[in-house]
């Protein structure tokens, strides 16, 4: 997949990328290209610490084939620009480096561009000079890198994601550091899952996270792929639970997300492959090539919290409405209960994608309003009635207003009016 996908360049702001904001970009860049003891000299020019000659530097490692590392120091210096860098910048800059040592690349980085005379004295230079081997990094240049590594935009420019940039992002914080996503941006993808490329670990990353943060059946993610799509994710989930569980207790967050989610992945499994299907490839899990593997241990580990939870939300499901069996439900909410079947019923192209709940509201024209508005027969209780609120803000937050007058109480221990 190519990874222009993930970012639209032109939704950065390079106009406005200068000092201390450049830098920054710079930064997290070269920290996703791999470098290593990066170092941000902060306080350059004009902030009372010379920065003499580079705004960060950093350290590259290397593999020869005989398997021994090689360090390349770089030294990078941002100019951020509204127009051509000025040629005497770059000369001064390349200059000064001829009395350093031990750098091996030095990067002249512009939110604009360098002019070809630059770029040509450049190339002289470099004839005469061995090192250290200087670079232009050009607007081109820093869309083309901030394409290739989606995670600075992530973190500074998140409108310059799209939707498979975000589906990255997903994937990559699941696996990489435990993060779930968040509500709004699983109703962004939500909204395009038919336009994006799918794989097994970016589904499953979708459901844990659904499973934390959002709704699996208003967002039913296992019904969007096939069956050997299903079946795939639901490999991948077994195979990697425990690493999945451990590693979200060492960061500190919780395991019950990673624990629905692979419980929901065996509900639409069983609908979709059907249990033979299923339980062949939890045993499988449980099989392994490992001998010394205990097994017992690992059926206790990795089967008994899924299935253990899966079979009391399907237990709730099933005595809600039992006239032998009368039980509170263990795991779900009774609205989780009355919708819980939509997590694995498919959504079709006249079902709407809008999120929002219906109520049944009836109103009782001859009562009158206990905080005081004035209702009849044609005017309406105000706070039911107001369905755009954001067409007119301050009508609406006035309503807001004569209703916590009335209703709030004086304090913690009085009962609301």
């Amino acid at each position: 997949m190519s990874s222009e996908k993930f970012v639209i360049p032109s939704q950065i702001p390079w106009d406005s990328l200068k000092g201390k904001e450049l830098e920054e970009c710079l930064y997290w860049l070269i920290d996703a290209m791999g470098g290593k003891d990066l170092e941000w000299r902060i306080g350059g020019k004009g902030a009372g610490a010379a920065d003499q000659g580079r705004d960060l530097e950093c350290s590259f490692y290397s593999s020869n084939p005989e398997g021994d590392l090689r360090k390349e120091k770089w030294w990078v210096e941002a100019k951020g620009r509204t127009g051509t860098v000025e040629p005497s910048e770059v000369k001064d800059s390349v200059t000064n480096l001829e009395a350093e040592s031990g750098i091996d690349v030095f990067v002249v980085a512009t939110n604009t561009q360098f002019s070809n005379p630059t770029h040509e004295w450049v190339r002289k230079w470099q004839k005469k000079h061995m090192n250290p081997r200087v670079r232009l990094w050009e607007r081109p240049t820093l869309e083309r890198l901030s394409s290739v590594f989606p995670s600075v935009a992530v973190r500074l420019f998140s409108k310059a994601l799209t939707a498979q940039g975000k589906l990255e992002v997903a994937r990559a914080r699941l696996w990489n550091y435990s993060s779930l996503i968040d509500e709004p941006t699983l109703s962004e993808l939500w909204k395009n899952r038919q336009t994006l490329d799918w794989r097994s670990e970016s589904l499953l990353a979708l459901i844990i996270s659904e499973a934390g943060n959002g709704n699996l059946s208003t967002r039913p993610w296992a019904t969007i792929t096939n069956s050997e799509g299903l079946h795939r994710t639901l490999a991948t989930a077994l195979h990697n639970f425990l690493f999945l569980a451990l590693r979200a207790e060492a960061t500190g967050t919780k395991q019950f997300p990673v624990i629905d989610g692979v419980a929901y992945l065996i509900l639409a499994g069983i609908d979709v492959l059907g249990a033979e299907r299923v339980s062949k490839l939890c045993e499988e899990v449980l099989e392994g090539k490992d001998e010394t593997v205990n097994r017992p241990a690992v059926r206790e580990i990795i089967l008994a919290p899924v299935l253990q939870t899966l079979a009391k939300q399907v237990g709730d499901v099933c005595v809600s409405d039992c006239s032998r069996v009368i039980s509170d439900p263990i795991l779900l909410k009774q609205d989780e209960v009355k919708n819980y079947w939509y997590r694995i019923v498919k959504k079709t192209a006249h079902d709407s994608d809008d999120e929002r709940k219906e109520f049944l509201i009836i109103e009782n024209s001859i009562e009158p309003c206990k905080v005081g508005f004035a209702v009849d027969k044609k005017q309406m209780c105000p706070i039911r009635n107001l369905s755009n609120p954001e067409k007119d803000v301050h009508a609406a937050l006035a309503v807001m207003k004569t209703i916590i007058r009335a209703r709030k109480p004086k304090s913690r221990g009085d009962n609301p009016p």
